[in-house]
Order: structure tokens, then C-alpha cells, then sequence
């Protein structure tokens, strides 16, 4: 008898499964929250999927044999099903015959995910991109076979469900609280990122930052080599630390360091540092290439010649000497004080809002205290967001919508100033995502741009 395959999602992820499940001998049936369009009513007829909505969760979870839930599902409430889920990272990962390099870490993996495929290019490496970036995978592993190798961008929620998925090559670009009202503790969190490392085979390595050394399980640290980085200058106990199997990357100066067993080596002397967020991202990328053997003599030019993605740290106008910066995927704090350092020099106007994601954002506002002149709350923690910045004596007003919060900024900006919408929260309040956000940013920046002019 052909198995029971349920689809829990009818997004990405969802639509990618159904064409890869159709190819074989199951029987398809999907659930969503919502009724599928007609377009999507077509897809499933085409793919001989069944199509129920949530009225009908538990008789869909108890009748498919298997289950691949959209990673965007809380489980926690469905334990009694554990040994039903599917991961779509460990589906992927199966039938992939190419080298997985796997990027993880609660900000900047997108732009390192982004740029590493570029460098890689640049050496004349196919490169197969996907993963978290909106790509399904499971409709594209024939294209992912035909590359040298496959770069991927992992989140928690797709590491938390992984039960075999190795990547050749694992890089856990940094931590910071984030997404707590899902993991339930930051410990939970650290150990759904953790598995970008811990389901790794012997023969697999990984790049990580030497702050979650300890964080690492001990068997692993004892037993195979890895490699870290840091952004500070090395202390002898963090030499030590390293041991005779793992090694050390810093910067000293513009110059990428290494340390192993009891040598430090100059690997690479850069001239200029690439505009890039944050340093520790130059680290992983040149790490990174060096640890694949790559050559590093166009990294800064390659670097500076690409646009990042949409949404980040994005200058999008200015108006009347008035820049207009849209940072909409800062959905943590550690995002947007890397932001306020960036563009730090001028006064900057904030624009916080959306949701904390069981995030504490009271100690955040604190050390933006003496760096902005004025925020602007918006949306569903407006107030509590405006009562942190009322403790810290920073000027602030607190509005329902973002559009609310506009039709107020004329009156309150002045030549020089830097506007910085970089929420630090999540886009879920007033929001279907941090791209539908952003994009309404600009179109009132251009609503405002007809009003100053």
C-alpha cells in the first residue's frame, strides 16, 4: 500500500514538497489555514494532492504516515505526532550529491549567504543558492547536483526538526536572543542552532564564533577539528583554548590571521576593509574561502561591487539633505545597533517597532540612549517600546501604524539628519514579512519626498 504523505503548509516549502512527493508512490494530501487560489487549486489537481484546511488538523495528522510541516508551524502543542515529522533539510540533503555549505546565526547570514556564492563564483565555482532566502529546495536538487557546490542559509526552525542533515562544511555566523516565543528558552534556541554542527559526520568541519566554544558539546570539541574566528584581539588563554586540532581566525589590523597549535600565520593582507555591516562578517567570508582553498586577491573589489539584498541598511533617498536608510530586516536589536554604528557620525531618527518575539528590548534601548536624537514607536508594542525610551530620557512618540508615525516626521527632522527605519522587532503586528514592510517604508518615503520638495 503507497504511503501516507501529508503537506502542513501550502507556501514555499509546501508547493517545492508536492512536486518532489508527486514524483513518487505516495498519496498526497495537503493542509493549510486558508483556501488555496484558483491557480493553486490547479497545482494540487495537476499533483493529485488532496486539499484540507484547518478544521480538519488532527484527523490530517493522524491518518498521513509521514508529515512535512512548513517550518513557520509551531509543534510544540503536537508531540504525540514527533515521530511523524519530516525536515525538508533532511530530504534535501539525501538526494544531494554535492558539497552542502550550511549558514546559520541570528543576524547577516542572508548577506553572508549572499556574498559568499558571489566569491565563490568569482573562483570559478558553480554555486547552487537556497535554503531560507525564499528558494524551496526539494523541487531543485537536480539543479543542485549540477553545481560544484550548494551554499544554503538555514534558520533555527529548519535546524530544530533536522535529524540527519550534515552539511560538508557548517558556518554559525553569531547569536543573539531571538525567536524565544517559539524555542520557549535561549538555551533551546542555541541547541536548534547547534545542530548546523552537532549532526555532522567526522569528516565534516565547521566555522563558528569563539564566543560559543562552550556551547559546542564536548564530545565534538574533543574529537574533530573546527574553526573559529573572533572580531577581538586573541588573549593567550583563547590560543590555548584552540588546543592542537582547532584553529583561530582574527583580524590584526587589515591583515586575516590564523592561529593553529603553537603558530600564528598571516593569510591575507587587506588594503581597505569592504563595507560590509559587520567585521566578523570580512572574517567568515575570508576564512571561509581560505578553508576551501580559495583564492582571497579580488575579495574586497568583488565585495564592493555587489548589491546586497533588498531591505538592508538600504539608503533609499535623500531629501532636503536628509538620508532615508531602509533596514527593514532588522528583526532583532543586535541588528539595528549594527545599523546606528554604521551610519553613526550624523543624528539619526529611529523608527522602532514590531513585535519582540519574547525578546527583552529594554536593555537594547539603553545602549541606543546616547546615539539617536529621536525614535519613533510604531505598531503593536508602540507604548512599551516609548515607556523604555521615556526611562532612558530618550525623546520619543508612539503611534499605532507606521503611516500614523509619517504624517508627524516633517515636523520633527532636520537638515543632516539621518532617517533609519530599522525596527528591531518582527514585521508579524501590521506585517505579512519584513519585505512587505520595507516596501511600504519607501513608498511613504516617496509620499514624503512630493510633501518636502
Amino acid at each position: 500500500m503507497s504511503q501516507k504523505i501529508g503537506i502542513w503548509g501550502l507556501g514555499i516549502v509546501g508547493k517545492s514538497a508536492i512536486q518532489y512527493f508527486s514524483k513518487k508512490d505516495v498519496i498526497l494530501e495537503v493542509l493549510d489555514k486558508r483556501e488555496p487560489t484558483i491557480e493553486e487549486q490547479q497545482f494540487l489537481n495537476v499533483h493529485k494532492a488532496s486539499f484540507f484546511t484547518n478544521q480538519e488538523l488532527l484527523p490530517f495528522l493522524e491518518r498521513n504516515d509521514l508529515i512535512l510541516p512548513s517550518c513557520g508551524i509551531d509543534l510544540r502543542p503536537y508531540d504525540q505526532f514527533n515521530h511523524k515529522w519530516l525536515s525538508e533539510l533532511d530530504l534535501f540533503s539525501k538526494e544531494c550529491i554535492k558539497p552542502i555549505i550550511a549558514i546559520t546565526g541570528s543576524v547577516g547570514k542572508t548577506t553572508v549567504t549572499h556574498l559568499l556564492s558571489h566569491l565563490l563564483i568569482a573562483n570559478d565555482k558553480k554555486v547552487f543558492t537556497g535554503g531560507n532566502i525564499g528558494v524551496g529546495l526539494l523541487e531543485r536538487i537536480d539543479e543542485a547536483n549540477n553545481a560544484d557546490l550548494v551554499v544554503l542559509e538555514v534558520s533555527s526552525f529548519q535546524l530544530e526538526r533536522c535529524k540527519e542533515f550534515a552539511a560538508s562544511f557548517g558556518i554559525f555566523t553569531n547569536l543573539h536572543a531571538n525567536h524565544l516565543d517559539r524555542h520557549g528558552s535561549i538555551q533551546a534556541y542555541i541547541n536548534a542552532k547547534m545542530n548546523i554542527i552537532s549532526l555532522q559526520h567526522d569528516n565534516n568541519t565547521g566555522l563558528l564564533p569563539l564566543s560559543l566554544f562552550d556551547c559546542i558539546p564536548q564530545e565534538i570539541v574533543n574529537s574533530r577539528p573546527l574553526h573559529f574566528f573572533t572580531s577581538q584581539v586573541p588573549t593567550q588563554n583563547d590560543f590555548l583554548l584552540m588546543g592542537e586540532l582547532h584553529k583561530l581566525y582574527f583580524l590584526h589590523n587589515s591583515t586575516l590571521m590564523m592561529s593553529y597549535q603553537t603558530t600564528i600565520s598571516k593569510i591575507y593582507d587587506f588594503i581597505e576593509l569592504p563595507f560590509i555591516s559587520y567585521t566578523e562578517n570580512v572574517i567568515i567570508l575570508a576564512a571561509t574561502l581560505h578553508i576551501l582553498g580559495c583564492s582571497l586577491e579580488k575579495f574586497v573589489a568583488i565585495i564592493n561591487a555587489q548589491e546586497l539584498p533588498e531591505h538592508r541598511l538600504e539608503k533609499i533617498a535623500t531629501i532636503n539633505e536628509i538620508d532615508f536608510y531602509n533596514d527593514s530586516k532588522a528583526t532583532i536589536p543586535a541588528s539595528t545597533l549594527a545599523a546606528i554604528e554604521k551610519i553613526k557620525g550624523r543624528p539619526i531618527v529611529l523608527f522602532l517597532g514590531g513585535v519582540s518575539k519574547g525578546v527583552d528590548r529594554g536593555d537594547f534601548v539603553r545602549q541606543i540612549s546616547s546615539r539617536v536624537r529621536f525614535v519613533f514607536c510604531f505598531g503593536k508594542e508602540a507604548e512599551q517600546l516609548k515607556s523604555f525610551c521615556d526611562t532612558n530620557n530618550i525623546p520619543a512618540a508612539a503611534f499605532a501604524t507606521l503611516e500614523d508615525a509619517f504624517i508627524t516626521l516633517p515636523g520633527a527632522i532636520r537638515p543632516k539628519d539621518q532617517i533609519l527605519f530599522s525596527p528591531a522587532g518582527a514585521s508579524f503586528d501590521l506585517f505579512a514579512n519584513y519585505q512587505e514592510r520595507g516596501n511600504y517604508f519607501k513608498k511613504l518615503v516617496q509620499k514624503i519626498e512630493r510633501s518636502l520638495c
